[in-house]
């Protein structure tokens, strides 16, 4: 018998976050028995569709609901309605939620990382790089993971480089902290770090054949950091990077997230972002992977290769 998020899971393979939305709407009103456990993360991604429509007010309405039915996570979900401020244009209203959220949780790092990635991506550079330095400097001084550390460097980075600063003292300290000599395996990755009590994970955004194409005669800046790569040696890139990650990673599983250019579009378009900046791309990264649309990395022995080429992992990407 089909589920509930049987046809969530439908709806949202075909990118149809209205028709998802409408699921949950009308599971609430004939009291879908859920569980008080389930409905909180219920509550929380009916206000990700919303945002996702534009309708902010109902995304902050409902995931005020789901704090008050006992949703909880890393980081504090506040965060998520600064975020629905921060699309909707209300920056003033977005900025005071984010700062009280940081001086009710000061060492949660993840509040810093949260306001960084939406900073920058609706290209605040100056706001995320004081957040991600902020956060960055509690990171490697609490010794967190070596995820949210190697997110919150790349992130910096970028912010820097859009600043026309040079790399610094604090940089330096990062990138000793995650062990690395030279240049570090987690430079410029479209990689967003998330983590579940499941699965703490690293996700990769991944254009498919056709999208990648595409991207790279849209974007003049994604063009340029794939240097006129094939599909091939894109995809055989990341899968090298993916290595990298998995020998320097012992917390965190790396996993791909194919990103359809639509889907992305329509996704940036509700927020005001570029499509093609590393920010966005990071931003999406992590929504499909909070919605679980992620591919696991590596296959299995003897499985086919993640890209979708059809060949056996060993004899394509796996190969490299």
């Amino acid at each position: 018998m089909e589920t509930l998020e049987d046809r969530i899971t439908v709806a949202l393979t075909v990118g149809d976050d209205a028709q998802a939305a409408a699921l949950l709407e009308r599971a609430f009103d004939a009291d879908y028995a859920c569980g008080e456990d389930r409905l909180p993360c219920l509550l929380e991604e009916l206000a990700e569709y919303y945002a996702d429509l534009g309708r902010y007010d109902d995304a902050i309405a409902t995931m005020t609901q789901a704090l008050e039915k006992g949703w909880s996570g890393r980081p504090d979900g506040r965060c998520r309605i600064a975020e629905f401020l921060l699309r909707a244009g209300q920056l003033e209203a977005a900025t005071a939620l984010y700062e009280k959220v940081r001086a009710d949780t000061p060492d949660d790092v993840c509040v810093y990382h949260a306001a960084g990635v939406e900073y920058a991506a609706s290209g605040r550079h100056g706001r995320a790089l004081a957040w991600l330095t902020e956060g960055l400097d509690r990171a490697v001084t609490q010794d967190e993971s070596d995820g949210i550390v190697a997110q919150m460097l790349s992130l910096r980075r970028d912010a820097l480089a859009a600043l026309g600063r040079p790399r610094d003292e604090l940089d330096r300290r990062a990138q000793r902290a995650l062990g690395a000599a030279g240049p570090h395996p987690h430079d410029d990755l479209q990689v967003i770090f998330s983590r579940t009590e499941e699965a703490p994970a690293f996700a990769f955004a991944w254009l498919p054949a056709g999208d990648y194409e595409r991207a790279v005669a849209t974007w003049p800046a994604f063009a340029a950091s794939v240097r006129g790569a094939s599909h091939a040696e894109y995809s055989r890139a990341l899968n090298v990077r993916l290595r990298a990650f998995q020998q320097v990673s012992t917390s965190l599983r790396p996993c791909v997230a194919p990103t359809k250019l639509e889907e992305l579009e329509a996704w940036c378009l509700a927020r005001g972002y570029e499509p093609g900046q590393s920010a966005s791309l990071d931003g999406f990264a992590c929504e499909l992977l909070r919605r679980g649309r992620v591919v696991a990395w590596p296959p299995e022995a003897g499985h086919p290769c993640w890209c979708g080429s059809e060949q056996l992992y060993d004899a394509c990407c796996g190969g490299s």
